[in-house]
């Protein structure tokens, strides 16, 4: 159980977690924060440096056991009793190797802390359709932010 600091309708907008991005095979490096924005809306903002030219699929996996790289964050996380979808969409890189990210989901911060977020080399089409034993170019747990 996840125990998040009690919010009035007032106090959205603010960051409550972080993922920082640990490359799995390739130098791929980033953050994502999760913002609340309303009780059950995420946006989840990344930048992401080093991803090979294309689209990549950032999906959202059931575990953040990162004790063995990438290789232990279990299957896609499905939201909503199994009827939502892990995938958060592609993020798209240019001649660059940088790229940012941006979605609002409705999620609630609960449903994803504590788990991970990874980036394939596949798009989100590709990865759903042929191969999803796939390993992330790289990964992070996401873990609630500290208030100071």
């Amino acid at each position: 159980m996840v125990f998040l600091p009690t919010l009035d309708k007032r106090s959205f907008l603010f960051q409550l977690a972080t993922a920082n991005l640990i490359p799995a095979q390739k130098p791929v490096s980033g953050r994502f924060s999760f913002t609340q924005i309303s009780a059950n809306n995420l946006r989840i903002n990344g930048m992401l440096t080093g991803l090979p030219r294309g689209e990549h699929a950032v999906l959202i996996h059931q575990f953040g056991d990162l004790s063995d790289g990438c290789s232990r964050l279990g299957p896609p996380f499905l939201f909503k009793g199994g009827l939502g979808t892990p995938s958060l969409g592609d993020v798209v890189v240019d001649d660059s190797s940088t790229a940012t990210f941006d979605r609002v989901v409705d999620w609630p911060i609960a449903e994803v802390v504590g788990r991970s977020i990874a980036i394939y080399r596949l798009s989100t089409t590709e990865y759903s359709m042929h191969n999803r034993d796939e390993a992330p170019l790289a990964c992070g747990t996401i873990g609630l932010t500290a208030f100071t």
